[in-house]
């Protein structure tokens, strides 16, 4: 048994911040003759042209990306997300505070598989009764400070840290990778090399019928409670 139908849900709510600049974009053509479906989130932070932008642009560079015609879908995504943050670079530059976090999912009819990837710290989980208990199983990586990977990788490129922060004059940024915040990437930081990295991590999930029901993005307004509140519906559902 493989998947053949996908239903999805999308909600933005603002709540009590000045600015709203989470974005999301979903491209569906699980019912035609294509057969897939991208959803896309974004969390901008400093100036929301950075998310809108990305919107705007990432779902086309992945779709066009000759390594997705080929059915290379990570490497799709790599291609892609650099991609856009060439793009970005070109229009802002690294003279303009900002950036944002990226999260894509890719699911297929008639398959088992789907792909995730990520820069920053937009939450992918997968709700999943596989087990005697149902589980909230995380399928994208947090890209903090604080994570030995990520951290070593700063500590090579001489990276200036103070309280689980990445500084620069007049601001600090809280994660490692992202589309965007040029003045924290080559050539324009300190050391010469990139303190934030716009390469995604990507993974190849798969799935398994009737047990993994259903896939959460969240960006970091919500993220410390979803596991929790997947976890909660699993049981009520059971």
């Amino acid at each position: 048994m493989s998947l053949v139908d996908l239903s999805y849900a999308v909600v933005r709510r603002q709540g009590d911040r000045d600015t709203q600049m989470d974005r999301f974009s979903v491209q569906n053509h699980f019912s035609d003759k294509k057969g897939y479906s991208l959803f896309l989130l974004y969390d901008g932070h400093g100036d929301e042209r950075f998310s809108k932008h990305a919107k705007e642009n990432l779902t086309n560079l992945i779709e066009s990306d000759i390594e997705f015609t080929a059915k290379n879908y990570e490497k799709a995504f790599i291609n892609a997300f650099k991609n856009e943050d060439d793009l970005l670079k070109v229009t802002y530059g690294p003279q303009t505070f900002g950036g944002t976090t990226a999260t894509v999912s890719l699911f297929f009819k008639n398959s088992n598989v789907c792909y995730v990837a990520n820069v920053g710290d937009s939450t992918a989980v997968l709700g999943s009764v596989s087990g005697p208990k149902p589980e909230a199983i995380t399928v994208s990586y947090d890209d903090k400070v604080n994570d030995f990977r990520e951290f070593s990788r700063l500590a090579s490129a001489n990276a200036k840290i103070r309280k689980g922060r990445l500084i620069r004059p007049g601001h600090s940024v809280n994660m490692t990778r992202a589309l965007g915040d040029f003045d924290f990437k080559a050539p324009f930081t300190p050391s010469g090399k990139d303190w934030i990295s716009s390469t995604p991590h990507t993974f190849k999930i798969n799935l398994t019928p009737y047990e993994d029901e259903f896939l959460v993005m969240a960006s970091d307004g919500k993220k410390f409670s979803i596991k929790l509140v997947v976890f909660q519906w699993l049981l009520n559902t059971a």
